[in-house]
């Protein structure tokens, strides 16, 4: 088209092969995310016979199956889960990529920090949104790179801390200052039992 447009000579390519298509389903495993607490974004990425995945890293031009997430301050994500990948070697340039072969699933492991926690009347939730991309491959060709995005609204519950501050009385309550106060005693000599006696 940008041939045309411009008055040059071009050639039609042949019809594209028909290709059947990657698909992905995206889900959180569980339904609650507590501070303290991690889940797993999972990302199961049905693959037809003959395609296949890269894993990171690759070379410039092509795309990696992974998880991504927005940039939202208070959702912690942490190393990526996958499966064991295989070597292949680039016929033309010799370079060597890690491939996935036949369906995949990727992990991620995420946390929240109540930072973006917000209370409706159904509760307190974070909201963990992002996207998943790949770019499948054959023994011919790359196609080309696709993205799907997801977002979840996860029950947060109440904030985890301990009972040392402001937080006192906020559920569950781990009796941090009594045992605060014991090593105290304990150090300053003034526990029994303390001297050794």
């Amino acid at each position: 088209m940008l041939a045309a447009a411009l008055g040059q000579e071009f050639e039609v390519a042949a019809a594209q092969r028909p290709v059947d298509r990657v698909s992905v389903e995206v889900t959180i495993d569980g339904d609650r995310l507590p501070m303290g607490v991690t889940r797993q974004i999972v990302a199961t990425f049905q693959v037809p016979d003959g395609q296949h995945l890269y894993s990171d890293p690759v070379p410039e031009g092509l795309v990696a199956a992974a998880i991504e997430l927005d940039h939202i301050d208070g959702i912690l994500s942490y190393e990526p889960l996958a499966p064991p990948t295989s070597p292949l070697t680039l016929a033309g340039s010799g370079d060597t990529l890690q491939v996935y072969e036949g369906d995949v699933v990727l992990r991620l492991p995420v946390a929240q920090n109540a930072r973006q926690m917000h209370k409706d009347d159904q509760g307190r939730f974070v909201t963990i949104s992002g996207q998943v991309r790949w770019q499948a491959c054959d023994d011919v060709e790359c196609f080309l790179p696709e993205s799907m995005p997801f977002s979840f609204r996860v029950e947060a519950g109440f904030p985890v801390l301990g009972d040392m501050g402001p937080g006192v009385g906020r559920v569950p309550t781990m009796n941090g200052a009594r045992h605060f106060q014991r090593m105290i005693d304990r150090r300053a000599g003034n526990e029994p039992g303390a001297d050794g006696q």
